[in-house]
């Protein structure tokens, strides 16, 4: 996602003056994780796009905070509602 930006793509691989955007495999995964909390198949890929090209996804691709990405995918869509720090204890 951070190499689709930096070609001048979305974080999805699309876009106006996008070149060699890649779409990434995340949201694949993102898609089915929104399809497992009811949504289509339609809505869930829409969910999935517009979580990924978010502007919240857009500042933490550029700050490289995937801590950060991964606890607001863990809040959309997994609800385990994890301990960032559980697997150290």
């Amino acid at each position: 996602m951070q190499q689709n930006r930096a070609k001048g793509c979305t974080a999805v691989g699309g876009g106006a003056g996008c070149v060699g955007g890649v779409t990434p495999p995340l949201l694949a995964q993102l898609t089915t994780a929104f399809v497992a909390t009811g949504q289509s198949q339609s809505a869930a890929t829409t969910s999935a796009t517009n979580f990924i090209n978010s502007t919240n996804t857009v500042t933490d691709l550029n700050r490289n905070s995937v801590g950060n990405f991964a606890v607001r995918i863990e809040n959309t869509v997994l609800g385990l509602k994890l301990n960032p720090i559980s697997s150290f204890l």
